[in-house]
């Protein structure tokens, strides 16, 4: 392959996966304004027109600067272009491609047959030669799905725990909101205990259990959550899924205290203190939990009359811009459109974007109940006589407390 054509190959895949984690294809200069807003908020600055002209929205046969080209890469989590080249080239023969990447490499597929076959040792010897970044988003979504509906999970996730890739993208970067049967908990449990004992990842592991037996059971196991809260926890150290889960968690304890409306909202103070620390995707995230547990407990109505807390969650909505490719996302834009009667013109409601295999039932549910808020009466009825006992067998039941 000549050098020009691995050169232009290189750029065609940076532009690619840019789109993907932005969530929009890059067609006009308006986008390129809105990638140059998205950059800033990871403190990248790149022009509009540079944009444009790295996209092929104008004529220019100049090369892209090399500066330029490492700031685009430490937007996907790389240290330069070099090291993006380096990991994404198709003739490295230890790069395993996502599964709607190129072939040519054929480690996906190894990988496949591998669990198809139930051949851990295989599987932990692929993924040894698998070196993860930080910003994946296709293949932990790939891995879950596979344990989901493996017929032999424990054995799937024994395999998985004992390889690094392993537990980076299964146990830390995959959420399955649903957790049938509890799979995804269990595993958890055994993972944290046996090789992750930092505070970060106990917390994720905690609050994810206690806040699913508050859903599916109203059952507060006060004991649990008292041993987390004795502890100094730096919020601004966490991943945002965990600051996510602990603000979650901080809510559906406070509302079965003696006075809980001011420390509702002050647990939300606290939340949008730290919110522009983080890019809007991850920030969508760090409300939409906070905000199910507030309609779980039935305390959302009251707090979304709150003037300057609704006015704060609309910006967050409003920066999605049109983006739903992501359970937070999701709920986020539900809660806005059941809440906010806003002067400001709302996006129409649309359904996820993305593939969330995983995440089935909170899917459907929040979809249902976002649809609930403009279906007309006869399509209402339709929808209202399965989503309560779908939504009571999935611990999705939050949904019908936050039709407004």
């Amino acid at each position: 392959m000549q050098r020009e054509d691995v050169y232009t190959r290189n750029i065609e895949n940076l532009k690619k996966k840019i789109e993907l984690k932005l969530g929009f294809a890059v067609l006009s200069y308006h986008d390129c304004k809105k990638v140059t807003l998205r950059l800033k908020q990871d403190k990248i600055s790149i022009s509009p027109l540079t944009i444009a002209r790295i996209f092929n929205l104008v004529k220019d046969t100049k090369r892209p600067y090399n500066s330029t080209l490492d700031l685009l890469t430490r937007f996907l989590g790389y240290q330069s272009f070099s090291s993006f080249v380096i990991d994404n080239d198709d003739f490295s023969g230890s790069r395993l491609f996502h599964p709607s990447f190129e072939i040519t490499n054929g480690s996906i597929q190894a990988l496949e047959l591998a669990i198809q076959q139930s051949d851990w040792k295989m599987v932990k010897r692929i993924l040894d030669d698998f070196n993860p970044h930080k910003d994946d988003y296709e293949f932990p979504m790939f891995l879950g799905n596979h344990v989901r509906n493996h017929p032999h999970k424990k054995d799937f996730i024994k395999a998985l725990m004992e390889v690094e890739v392993g537990r980076v993208y299964f146990f830390e970067r995959f959420v399955d909101e649903d957790d049938p049967d509890g799979y995804f908990s269990n595993a958890l449990s055994q993972f944290c205990t046996n090789y992750r004992r930092d505070f970060g990842s106990q917390i994720f592991k905690t609050c994810f259990q206690l806040s699913k037996q508050i859903y599916h059971e109203n059952n507060f196991n006060q004991h649990e959550w008292n041993s987390l809260e004795i502890n100094e926890i730096n919020i601004r150290e966490l991943h945002f899924h965990q600051i996510s889960r602990w603000f979650e968690l901080k809510i559906l304890f406070s509302t079965i205290a003696l006075h809980p409306f001011a420390q509702l909202e002050k647990i939300l103070e606290d939340l949008f203190e730290i919110l522009p620390l983080f890019n809007n995707g991850d920030q969508c995230w760090i409300i939409a939990r906070p905000l199910k547990a507030l309609a779980h407990s039935g305390f959302l109505e009251p707090i979304m009359k709150i003037p300057h807390i609704q006015e704060r969650i609309l910006q967050v909505y409003l920066a999605m811009d049109g983006r739903v490719s992501s359970i937070g996302d999701l709920i986020l834009q539900f809660i806005c459109h059941s809440y906010c009667n806003s002067e400001k013109e709302l996006v129409i409601p649309r359904s996820i974007s993305a593939s969330h295999f995983n995440e089935t039932h909170i899917r459907i549910a929040t979809e249902s109940a976002t649809s609930l808020l403009y279906a007309p009466e006869p399509v209402k009825k339709l929808i209202v006589k399965n989503l309560k006992p779908f939504a009571k067998r999935t611990g999705n039941s939050w949904v019908f407390n936050a039709v407004h």
